[in-house]
């Protein structure tokens, strides 16, 4: 079910993006590219050491962790399909909810609400109920807020998300 929505959400989600701005998709840049693995690499010293060094070692971990967690636990084909759409759906429904419209329609706030808006929405939909696991996720929503920015294209966040997603399923 979650596929069809997904898909559903992406089409139209694209679509309203696509007829606003120019800032989805381009040829691919190996510039950006390199600066994704730089972020990601950010990303891991964040989220494994400094993060867990300001709060412990002992963290609470999200209801949305631990759902995750309990889907990977399933084992067989309900764990491959959950893996899947923590590693390719979600983050392409996500980036085009919070990166793409979310993002594009606070443009007229300023550029300060442009990103915390999206960024704050994206901690929140994650269900965070501690200050350790609001830091984590809204962390998380920055780095990819930065990369959106910085990078100028949907197409980037959409692809570092999936890298970040990815590493956490498979245990890097």
């Amino acid at each position: 079910m979650s596929i069809i929505l997904g898909g559903v959400v992406s089409y139209f989600g694209y679509r309203y993006l696509a007829s606003k701005t120019t800032a989805i998709f381009e040829r691919i840049n190996l510039k950006k590219i390199g600066f994704i693995i730089i972020m990601l690499v950010l990303t891991r010293v964040l989220m494994d050491f400094i993060i867990p060094a300001i709060f412990g070692q002992n963290q609470d971990i999200s209801l949305n962790q631990t759902m995750i967690e309990s889907m990977f636990q399933q084992g067989g084909m309900v764990a491959l399909l959950f893996k899947l759409n923590t590693v390719i759906i979600a983050p392409i429904i996500e980036e085009i909810s919070f990166r793409g419209i979310i993002f594009e329609e606070a443009k007229p706030l300023g550029e300060v609400v442009q990103f915390i808006w999206p960024t704050f929405v994206f901690a929140a939909v994650h269900g965070p109920s501690t200050p350790e696991q609001w830091t984590v996720y809204l962390t998380a929503g920055a780095l990819l807020m930065v990369v959106r920015l910085v990078t100028k294209k949907l197409q980037y966040s959409v692809m570092f998300h999936m890298a970040h997603n990815l590493m956490a399923t498979v245990g890097l």
